[in-house]
């Protein structure tokens, strides 16, 4: 564990059971296991968890959708949306327009598809890995832990600002509030083995509303 990544995990109060030797371990099942033992599975099971409540039909009220509420701008760089259109908005707004969905999807379709919706988020966090090594977040020493916190960053608030909270400490929260340092939590505890749900690892960041 790096420095960086000990203080800011003192700084949210938060104290890792886990070794550093723990937390570079095998996967806790399903063939999720990746670089220095990072479980998937857990990851994407507690980003779920917070986002969402694990709930693949929901939209909140700032228009972030499914599971993992994944954004229009996410949406794009995965293939579903029209850059061109979401353009136009500039925002979840584009969601709304039939225009802006790439056959064969649209926003009921995507929201429907339990399946897609997990092949998204495998694919989206792929995408914020490849950015994340690109600009020195994550390198091949980086442990579970570590992967899982800055990947959750990354989802939550964009791995533009995580590099600047792994850089500079400081990042703006999300539309509701939360933190990079809560997120930073979230995904750091789901890199536990077993991934167990306590007062002391809850940040309570479910934010959808069905609208």
């Amino acid at each position: 564990m790096t420095p960086r990544t000990a203080s800011l995990l003192a700084a949210g109060a938060v104290f890792l059971i886990a070794s550093v030797a723990d937390a570079g371990g095998t996967s806790s099942g399903g063939g999720g296991s990746g670089p220095n033992g990072f479980d998937y599975n857990a990851f994407a099971a507690a980003i779920a968890l917070h986002e969402s409540g694990g709930d693949y039909g929901i939209v909140n009220s700032i228009g972030y959708l499914g599971k993992y509420q994944v954004g229009a701008a996410a949406m794009v760089d995965l293939g579903y949306l029209d850059l061109a259109v979401f353009r136009r908005y500039g925002d979840n707004a584009a969601f709304r327009d039939p225009a802006a969905w790439k056959p064969p999807w649209t926003r009921s379709g995507f929201l429907a598809d339990h399946a897609e919706q997990e092949r998204a988020m495998s694919r989206l966090t792929a995408i914020n890995r490849s950015r994340l090594r690109g600009n020195g977040v994550l390198t091949d020493r980086s442990t579970a832990v570590e992967q899982g916190a800055w990947l959750a960053v990354a989802h939550g608030l964009g791995a533009g600002a995580a590099s600047t909270y792994f850089r500079r400490g400081e990042a703006k929260p999300d539309g509701y509030g939360t933190t990079a340092a809560q997120i930073y939590r979230i995904g750091a505890y789901s890199q536990k083995h077993p991934y167990v749900l306590t007062s002391a690892t809850v940040i309570p960041v479910r934010n959808g509303v069905i609208v």
